[in-house]
């Protein structure tokens, strides 16, 4: 309910959200909050940029910071697994972005904001893209 009410105040709905909160990443299960919320989170501040702007690996750790600090990004408590190891799960989904094609890596800790997540209008117009996506979504 706290994740719909978020969207919902932000203009979206669980039919409008931009496909890229659905892909995994890998080694997500390190982060105890819901996938869609962080992912959707970090959508959100990087498309605050205009298109053409440049993002920094620096950037990127501060913003981790900052939503871990005001409780938005909460990690599972896992002694042997190094905080390092566990914010990495953000890289991968800036990676998943650059394959979407919303940035553009320049380089090893650079990326050019390119576009704006797609928005659906309708369950059937979301359903297709995912079709699109992988084929082994089926339609029901």
């Amino acid at each position: 309910m706290d994740f719909q009410k978020y969207i919902y105040k932000k203009g979206d709905s669980l039919v409008s959200l931009p496909l890229e909160v659905y892909l995994p990443v890998k080694n997500q299960l390190f982060i105890k909050t819901l996938s869609y919320f962080w992912k959707y989170q970090f959508l959100e501040w990087i498309m605050k940029r205009n298109s053409g702007e440049i993002i920094t690996k620096k950037e990127i750790d501060q913003q981790t910071t900052l939503m871990i600090k005001n409780n938005d990004l909460k990690f599972h408590v896992m002694p042997l697994v190094s905080d390092v190891s566990k914010r990495k799960c953000i890289v991968h989904f800036i990676t998943s972005l650059n394959k979407r094609g919303l940035l553009t890596l320049i380089s090893q800790s650079e990326w050019i904001v390119q576009k704006e997540p797609q928005r659906y209008n309708n369950e059937k117009e979301k359903i297709a893209e995912f079709l699109m996506l992988d084929g082994s979504f089926v339609e029901s």
